[in-house]
C-alpha cells in the first residue's frame, strides 16, 4: 500500500512538474515572439493625373518599408521603420534620410503609466490625420503633407483615465523650420493631449509646438482634432495653423524658401462594412506671406474613395486592400499673385495596400 502510494506521488509530482515545464516553454516562446514582428509595408497605385500644367498616367510604389518591432523585456520596446523606395542619403543626424523611426521605450513608474521614448520618432503634431499611416492617407492638408514628421529627440508621456500628455524635444533644423547658420544647433518642443472618452466613442487631439528657427526668433504651430466613433462609423475634424518655411515652386522656382503661416483643416468619414469601406474626405488651406503680408493661395480639396478588403481573417491576407479613389482640388492665387490662373487638379488612384506580416 505504502509502495503504492509512493508511486502514486511521484507520478503526480512528474506530472506536474512536465506540465509546469511546457507552461514555462510556451511562456517562453511567446515572449520571443513578442521580441521580434517583421512587416512589410507595401502600397502600389495605377495612378492618373491631370491639372492644367501636366498630365500624369503611370504605376507608382506609393508605399515599401520594412518594419521591424518588439518587446526586449517587459516594459522596454523598439520600432524599426525603414522605407526602400527612397534615397538612402545620409542625413545631419547620422541616419539614414529612408529611415523613418528608430527608437527605444521604457514604461516607467509602479503602474508604468510613464513612458520614455528615445530616438527618430513620430514628431507629436497633434492631429488624426497626421496620425494615419501614410499608406491609408489618399488626399492630406498642406500641412500635413509638407510637415517633416520624423526627427531624432525624446518624448516622455504619461498615461491616466484613458488620457495622455507627451511632452516632446527633437531637432529642428531641418530648411522647413531653421534657417542655414542656425541648422546644427536647433531644437524644437511640444505638449501634446490625446484625449479619451466614453469608452473611446470621442477622442481628441490638442497640441502646441515651438520651433528654433534663429538665435532670436521661434515659429510655432497648434494643432487640435476630434474624432467620433459610432459602430463601423467614424468621423474626424482637424485643424492646423502655424509658421514653416515652404517652396513655392507651383508658383514660380525663383522665390526659393519663403515664410509663410498655414491654415488648414480637414473632415474625414469613413463608414466599415462587411469587406467594405467607403471614405468621404475634405481639405481646406489658406497660406499668408509673412513677408508679403498678405493671403497669397487658398485651396479646397474633396476625396470620393471606396476599400475592399477580400481576406478578412485570413491568416497573413487579412489585412490586404484594394481601393479605388477620386480626388478633385482647386486651388485660387491671391495678392501678388493674383495674375497666376486657377489650378484645378483631377486625380484617380486604383491600387492595392499590404501590411504583411511576416513574423
Amino acid at each position: 500500500m505504502k509502495k503504492t502510494l509512493f508511486l502514486l506521488l511521484l507520478f503526480t509530482f512528474a506530472l506536474r512538474t512536465l506540465s509546469f515545464a511546457q507552461e514555462s516553454e510556451s511562456e517562453s516562446a511567446e515572449r520571443n515572439n513578442d521580441k521580434l514582428h517583421i512587416r512589410l509595408d507595401t502600397r502600389f497605385d495605377l495612378k492618373y493625373m491631370t491639372d492644367a500644367e501636366q498630365e500624369v498616367f503611370q504605376f507608382e510604389a506609393q508605399a515599401l518599408k520594412l518594419c521591424l518591432d518588439g518587446e526586449i523585456t517587459p516594459g522596454i520596446r523598439y520600432k524599426l521603420v525603414h522605407r526602400l523606395n527612397v534615397s538612402q542619403e545620409i542625413a545631419s543626424d547620422g541616419l539614414s534620410k529612408a529611415t523613418d523611426q528608430m527608437w527605444l521605450a521604457f514604461d516607467l513608474g509602479k503602474r508604468r503609466n510613464w513612458t520614455l521614448t528615445v530616438g527618430k520618432q513620430p514628431v507629436q503634431l497633434a492631429a488624426f490625420e497626421y496620425e494615419y499611416n501614410p499608406a491609408d492617407n489618399y488626399l492630406s492638408t498642406r500641412a500635413n503633407a509638407t510637415f517633416d514628421c520624423y526627427q531624432i529627440g525624446a518624448n516622455i508621456a504619461y498615461n491616466f483615465l484613458g488620457q495622455t500628455l507627451n511632452l516632446q524635444v527633437f531637432n529642428s533644423g531641418r530648411p522647413q523650420f531653421a534657417e542655414s547658420r542656425y541648422e546644427n544647433k536647433a531644437l524644437a518642443g511640444s505638449l501634446s493631449w490625446a484625449g479619451s472618452f466614453l469608452e473611446g466613442a470621442l477622442n481628441t487631439r490638442l497640441g502646441y509646438m515651438a520651433l528654433q528657427h534663429s538665435s532670436s526668433k521661434l515659429y510655432s504651430w497648434v494643432t487640435t482634432g476630434l474624432q467620433v466613433n459610432a459602430g463601423a462609423f467614424t468621423s474626424e475634424m482637424d485643424y492646423y495653423i502655424g509658421t514653416y518655411n515652404v517652396l513655392y515652386d507651383e508658383i514660380s522656382p525663383d522665390l526659393g524658401r519663403r515664410e509663410a503661416r498655414d491654415q488648414s483643416a480637414s473632415v474625414n468619414l469613413r463608414y466599415r462594412v462587411g469587406k467594405w469601406c467607403p471614405i468621404v474626405k475634405g481639405v481646406w488651406d489658406l497660406r499668408r506671406d509673412n513677408q508679403f503680408d498678405a493671403n497669397i493661395l487658398q485651396s479646397f480639396g474633396v476625396q470620393a474613395a471606396v476599400e475592399f478588403y477580400p481576406f478578412i481573417g485570413r491568416k497573413y491576407l487579412s489585412d490586404m486592400r484594394l481601393h479605388l479613389v477620386y480626388n478633385y482640388v482647386t486651388t485660387d492665387y491671391m495678392g501678388p499673385f493674383q495674375s497666376t490662373p486657377r489650378m484645378d487638379r483631377h486625380t484617380i488612384l486604383c491600387g492595392i495596400r499590404w501590411l504583411f506580416t511576416a513574423k
